[in-house]
């Protein structure tokens, strides 16, 4: 429920168990009733629906309106530039940035939604990946939220930490690039300050010849493609 972690989290809205999310919800009448209405007059009130139902909500934010869209979806081959073109070949060419920043016939998620490691924190790893698992099997469920946020080295176990899976340690969930550039840092431990330097990494990590064969001129036109991402009503702060 990973809906939930902002509310219980102590450093966001720092509620203290999921019977105190059920409470909230239950004493405020026009929650209440939009309860009801969604699971009926009789059902109690769990943590569970409450999840459920934000979760709902939170896939609706969905966004569409960037000059890519204009360009990909309505044929408006005058909405991007010369570069930016050259820059979304690239991204779904050579680069291979597709194979997981899926852009589909219909929609554009630009995330398959799945989880890999991109080697993002593996320098917290190096030096003692046996016991960072032993600690990480031992930390109670509610306390794993917490633990996360105090600690660089646990994080960095990423999926591991929900599934104790060996194959997953490190390996985070794609993440959309729709509005990628007003949204640095850049991973999900925030360690790259800037979009170019985010697509030097990405090309290491995805490109069949880890990015070698990539000129400036190429890597510039990949950061110009992932500005056409913003939607028209938002503007970058950092032109980087």
């Amino acid at each position: 429920m990973l809906v939930l972690d902002p509310l219980l989290s102590p450093r966001e809205q720092g509620l203290r168990t999921p019977g105190d999310i059920e409470d909230r919800v239950a004493g405020d009448r026009f929650l209440r009733r939009a309860y009801a209405d969604a699971y009926g007059a009789n059902e109690p009130m769990k943590v569970e629906n409450i999840a459920r139902s934000l979760a709902a909500y939170v896939s609706t934010l969905k966004t569409s309106n960037s000059r890519f869209d204009q360009y990909f979806f309505l044929n408006d081959l005058a909405a991007i530039t010369t570069q930016e073109a050259s820059g979304y070949r690239l991204f779904a060419g050579r680069a291979r940035c597709t194979v997981c920043h899926s852009v589909g016939k219909d929609t554009a998620p630009f995330t398959d939604g799945a989880f890999h490691n991109q080697g993002i924190g593996a320098n917290h790893l190096r030096a003692n990946v046996r016991g960072l698992v032993d600690r990480a099997i031992a930390i109670e469920p509610n306390d794993l939220g917490t633990t996360v946020q105090s600690s660089q080295e646990i994080a960095a176990l990423g999926r591991f930490l929900v599934t104790h899976q060996i194959a997953d340690i490190g390996a985070f969930r794609t993440p959309s690039l729709r509005n990628v550039s007003l949204t640095s840092p850049y991973m999900h431990d925030g360690s790259i300050a800037t979009l170019r330097e985010a697509v030097k990494h990405e090309l290491y990590y995805s490109a069949p010849d880890r990015g070698a064969n990539f000129s400036n001129e190429e890597q510039e036109a990949l950061v110009a493609f992932l500005r056409t991402l913003n939607d028209e009503d938002k503007h970058p702060e950092d032109p980087r």
